[in-house]
C-alpha cells in the first residue's frame, strides 16, 4: 500500500513541474514579445525622429497617450468622493493603456473617481467638449452648447456624489425617468447624445413604443435643443403618449414642433405675462390643426414680406406715415375700448398671428397709402389681461370708408365692438354704409 502511495505522490509532482515549466516558458515567451515589440516600437520612433529632421520638422513626438497630470486638470470640477483615489501620492505616475482618446478618460475615470458604469455621453459630453470659445478678436465666447455642458457637469457630479440622482434632479426627471437615463445604453457621437438620453428616459417612462420613440427623440434633440425641459415641450410629449395609436411621421411631427417652438418662444417674449400654451385638454388632431394653421399663417407673411421686398424705398416698406384718422379710445363703468392704427410691417404679422388671419398681406397697401389697418380690443377694468371684442378693421383711404371689419379666424364682429366702431367712425367722418 505504501509503495502505491509513494507512487501516486510522485506522478502528482511529476504533474506539477511540468505545468510550472510550461507557465515559466509561456511567461518567458511573453516577456520576449513585450521587448520584440518595444525594441520595434522604439526603432519606428528613431526612424521618424531621423525622418523628420531631415525634414526640417519638429522633432518633438507627441504622446497620444497623456500622464496623470492631464487627467487631473480634465476632471478638477468633480469634488472628492468615497471612492476617490486622485490624491494618493503613489499613482501620480500612471499612464492610461489605450490610444483611443474617450477610453482614456473613461479608463481614469473608473480607475482613479468612480469605478462603476454610467452613460458614455453624459462623461464624455462634461469632460471632452469645449465650454468656451476664441472670437476673431480674441476675445472668450461661450460655446453654443455651454449650458448642456455644464448641466452635465452637475449630473456627472450628482452620480459620483453617492446621494440620490432623482432628489437631485426633481426638475429634470420623475423617479422612473432618472432609472431609464442612467441606465441608457446610447453611445456616444457629439453633445446631442445626451440629449438623446434625456428624451429616450421620458419616452420609455411614458410607455411609448421603440419605433415611435426612436423618432421623437430625433425630432425633439434635434427642434429642442435649447429648451428641452420646457414645461410646454413636455406637455406635447404627454399628449404623444396619450395617442400612442396615431400614426405619425417623421415630418408631421417636426412640422408641428415648429409650431410647439413658436409657442415658447411667445411665452418668453411676453416676460411671463400670457397664459403658456398647453396640450392639456387637446387632440393630437386639434394640436395638428393648430400647427397647420400657423404654418399657413407664416407662409403669408413670407410672401408679405416678399412683397414688400421688391420695394426700393426701405424706410418706406417697413414703416408708413399715419393716415389721417386718429386713434380712439372710450372708458365706461366696467371695461376700456381702444382702437389704434398699425403703422409697421411687424405690427401687422403681430396682428395677424394674434387674430389668425391674412391681414400681413396688407402690408403692400398700407405702405403706399392705399389703405389703412386698425386693432380694436376691449378689457376689464379689474382684470386687463381679460381682452374681449378684438377686431381688425381696414379703412380705404381715397373715399374714407371702412370696408372691412374682422373678427378673430375672420369671424363676425359682436355688437359691442361693431357700436364703438360706428362712434370712432362719426367722430373721424368715416364711411360706414356697409355695415
Amino acid at each position: 500500500m505504501k509503495t502505491n502511495d509513494n507512487r501516486t505522490q510522485t506522478k502528482r509532482m511529476t504533474k506539477r513541474e511540468s505545468k510550472r515549466a510550461k507557465s515559466i516558458g509561456l511567461t518567458e515567451a511573453k516577456k520576449s514579445k513585450k521587448i520584440e515589440v518595444a525594441d520595434r516600437e522604439a526603432k519606428v520612433r528613431t526612424d521618424v525622429a531621423l525622418i523628420l529632421k531631415k525634414d526640417g520638422s519638429v522633432e518633438k513626438i507627441n504622446t497620444k497617450r497623456p500622464r496623470m497630470n492631464y487627467f487631473l486638470s480634465a476632471f478638477s470640477f468633480i469634488p472628492q468622493s468615497i471612492c476617490d483615489q486622485r490624491m494618493d501620492t503613489e499613482n501620480m505616475e500612471w499612464k492610461c493603456h489605450s490610444f483611443n482618446e474617450e477610453r482614456q478618460y473613461m479608463e481614469f475615470f473608473k480607475r482613479f473617481i468612480y469605478p462603476y458604469d454610467i452613460p458614455q455621453p453624459l462623461l464624455f459630453t462634461a469632460v471632452m467638449q469645449n465650454q468656451y470659445y476664441f472670437d476673431a478678436d480674441g476675445k472668450q465666447r461661450k460655446s453654443f452648447d455651454f449650458e448642456l455642458i455644464q448641466l452635465c457637469r452637475k449630473w456627472l457630479c450628482d452620480i459620483v456624489g453617492g446621494e440620490s440622482f432623482y432628489k437631485h434632479n426633481k426638475e429634470y426627471f420623475t423617479k422612473q425617468e432618472a432609472h431609464f437615463f442612467l441606465n441608457s445604453k446610447i453611445q456616444y457621437i457629439d453633445t446631442r447624445s445626451a440629449l438623446y438620453m434625456f428624451f429616450e428616459a421620458k419616452c420609455k417612462a411614458r410607455g411609448i413604443p421603440d419605433s415611435l420613440s426612436r423618432i421623437i427623440t430625433h425630432v425633439f434633440t434635434i427642434k429642442f435643443e435649447q429648451c428641452f425641459n420646457n414645461a410646454i415641450v413636455t406637455s406635447f410629449l404627454d399628449l404623444i403618449s396619450r395617442h400612442v395609436d396615431y400614426a405619425l411621421t417623421e415630418g408631421e411631427l417636426g412640422d408641428v414642433c415648429d409650431f410647439i417652438l413658436s409657442e415658447i418662444t411667445k411665452y418668453k417674449e411676453s416676460a411671463d405675462k400670457a397664459t403658456p400654451f398647453s396640450c392639456s385638454g387637446r387632440t393630437i388632431t386639434s394640436v395638428i390643426s393648430l400647427a397647420n394653421e400657423w404654418h399657413a399663417q407664416v407662409q403669408r407673411e413670407i410672401a408679405a414680406r416678399a412683397e414688400l421686398q421688391a420695394n426700393t424705398d426701405k424706410q418706406k416698406v417697413e414703416f408708413w406715415e399715419k393716415a389721417l384718422i386718429s386713434n380712439f379710445k372710450h372708458e365706461n363703468d366696467d371695461c376700456i375700448w381702444t382702437i389704434t392704427q398699425l403703422c409697421s410691417v411687424n405690427e401687422l404679422i403681430n396682428e395677424g398671428r394674434s387674430m389668425k388671419h391674412c391681414v400681413a398681406s396688407y402690408a403692400g397697401q398700407c405702405s403706399g397709402g392705399t389703405s389703412a389697418i386698425f386693432h380694436v380690443s376691449g378689457y376689464e377694468k379689474q382684470n386687463k389681461s381679460h381682452v374681449f371684442g378684438s377686431a381688425t378693421v381696414e379703412v380705404r383711404t381715397a373715399d374714407r370708408s371702412i370696408c372691412q371689419i374682422k373678427g378673430k379666424c375672420n369671424a363676425r364682429v359682436d355688437m359691442a365692438a361693431i357700436n364703438l366702431i360706428k362712434r370712432w367712425a362719426q367722430t373721424n367722418n368715416l364711411k360706414m354704409s356697409i355695415y
